[in-house]
């Protein structure tokens, strides 16, 4: 990163701690996540498939991480890498499902 938004961050850093959402995973599994919900069987657990299949969920995490004080927060991409999702033969959307990650928390953090 450079630019104003690095600046800005290094400015705030010198001046106090900032806060990182939590576990995306263990929230998600609040939600106790059918085989539909990941959007079949062989998609079971595959957490990042969870932005397509129930976006809804992904912003609530989000939101309720921003609402609790946090100051960042992380993507819903963990595993998101071709290795990983090639085990749920996914490998080939790593980068669509990385975006959408991705906007899903804009969305939330352009909220607060």
């Amino acid at each position: 990163m450079t630019g104003p938004d690095h600046q800005r961050l290094e400015d705030t850093l010198a001046t106090r701690i900032l806060i990182m959402d939590g576990a995306m995973g263990t929230m998600l599994h609040e939600y106790n996540p059918t085989h539909a919900d990941f959007g079949g069987e062989a998609l079971e657990n595959c957490n990042e498939n969870l932005c397509r299949t129930r976006p809804a969920w992904i912003l609530d995490i989000h939101r309720a991480y921003l609402a609790a004080g946090a100051d960042m927060i992380a993507t819903n991409s963990f595993q998101g890498s071709p290795i990983v999702l090639a085990e749920f033969q996914l490998a080939d959307q790593a980068h669509e499902l990385s975006v959408l990650a991705a906007k899903l928390a804009r969305q939330a953090a352009d909220e607060f």
